[in-house]
């Protein structure tokens, strides 16, 4: 059930990582600049559509190359949590500088919900709950589309001008 679940999403990550190069980055690229708040979207937009990617398709080769899966969901949770925590750690700072490319309005429920999904990952990844690992990887990986998809429609909404 799972493994299907994250081919699902890595071909949603994949095409959005896909559609915000071509659409995004090549039709800005041609005027010859982007923005500090338009190179920090896309930095996120990339950050969390290739992090789905990738967490996704490694977790699917592990789950299938060995019978310990409860050990390979306490890693991936344990991984997936650091890369979640880099990339809302980066965000949050850069929010506070005031180089944030996402509406604020859009930004501050992101960061809120994802220091709790963090902090579930971790708890798998040491061990707890073993039985809701699979759920708590496959609620980040979820939670980075909705980050990735809630960015791209900020960017789209402001032009690259965060309000």
């Amino acid at each position: 059930m799972y493994s299907e679940l994250l081919h699902t999403s890595a071909t949603v990550a994949a095409t959005l990582a896909g559609f915000i190069g071509v659409v995004f980055i090549l039709g800005r690229r041609s005027e010859g600049k982007l923005s500090i708040h338009e190179l920090s979207a896309v930095f996120h937009l990339l950050y969390t559509a290739l992090g789905v990617l990738f967490f996704s398709l490694v977790m699917s080769v592990f789950l299938a190359s060995t019978v310990e899966q409860s050990l390979v969901w306490q890693v991936g949770n344990g991984a997936f949590g650091l890369y979640h925590l880099l990339g809302s750690g980066r965000a949050t700072a850069e929010a506070l500088r005031g180089e944030f490319g996402v509406r604020k309005v859009i930004a501050w429920p992101l960061f809120i919900g994802s220091y709790p999904i963090i902090g579930a990952n971790f708890t798998a990844a040491a061990g707890y709950f073993p039985e809701a690992a699979p759920l708590v990887f496959m609620l980040g990986i979820v939670w980075l589309l909705l980050v990735t998809a809630a960015t791209f429609v900020s960017l789209l909404s402001t032009g690259g001008r965060v309000a």
